[in-house]
């Protein structure tokens, strides 16, 4: 299902904002029965403020200084999760990773299930999107299990399989090896940091996250 809200119009924001409202509290129940999930896209607008000398409270706690998320404040009560993305760095090809692109910071603004605040880097590449195994690859390197250094990297203690940088998507598909490794490393440093609270469920959590983790993993393949 493909489902559009607007989210705000400066012109006639007080309108869209009852109308929001309106549209989420009948449409919420009618997704919950079905086991629909909504995503809504928004923008990040600067706030202006009447007293510039006095900062009103943000709408919600990790928003920045000065940001405000048009749409009213339905939306946002509602809403399990808000996820923000923020790109940086741009990336060249003949440097980094080898692709044209940006760094994006994926943040948790909000969320009724996991720890807010916490964030993630993403590679985005401007051809094919964002790409899978260069974001994990950055998450195992910001966790300091890539070692090495130039043209000699290598995976947690192997250092019998060394990479460039810019070479591994390549080596990752060319090796088996370097795959299984790869694949194990990233298994196990998620579902370190994803650890269950509940001693009596952590086996089963574990297990979930291990399955959820090498099914998204199943397109690293040789080429």
């Amino acid at each position: 299902y493909e489902i559009t809200i607007v989210t705000g119009v400066q012109t006639c924001a007080l309108p869209i904002s009852k109308a929001n409202a309106q549209i989420f509290r009948r449409i919420i129940p009618l997704l919950k029965s079905s086991n629909i999930i909504l995503f809504i896209i928004n923008h990040i607008n600067q706030k202006v403020e009447i007293n510039p000398f006095a900062k009103s409270k943000s709408q919600v706690s990790y928003l920045k200084q000065g940001e405000t998320l048009p749409g009213g404040n339905t939306p946002i009560y509602l809403s399990n999760n808000i996820i923000r993305f923020d790109d940086h760095s741009k990336l060249k090809e003949e440097e980094t990773f080898g692709i044209d692109g940006t760094m994006v910071d994926l943040t948790l603004v909000k969320s009724r299930t996991n720890k807010a605040g916490k964030a993630i880097t993403l590679i985005f590449d401007q051809e094919k999107g964002y790409d899978q195994e260069l974001s994990l690859f950055l998450m195992l390197k910001n966790a300091k299990l890539v070692n090495g250094a130039g043209a000699y990297l290598y995976l947690g203690d192997r250092d019998d399989i060394k990479f460039s940088q810019k070479k591994f998507k390549e080596k990752l598909a060319e090796n088996e090896e370097l795959r299984e490794i790869f694949k194990n490393l990233v298994i196990e440093y998620l579902t370190s940091e994803l650890d269950s609270e509940d001693p009596l469920q952590e086996d089963e959590y574990k297990s979930s996250v291990t399955d959820s983790i090498l099914h998204d993993l199943t397109n690293i393949e040789a080429a």
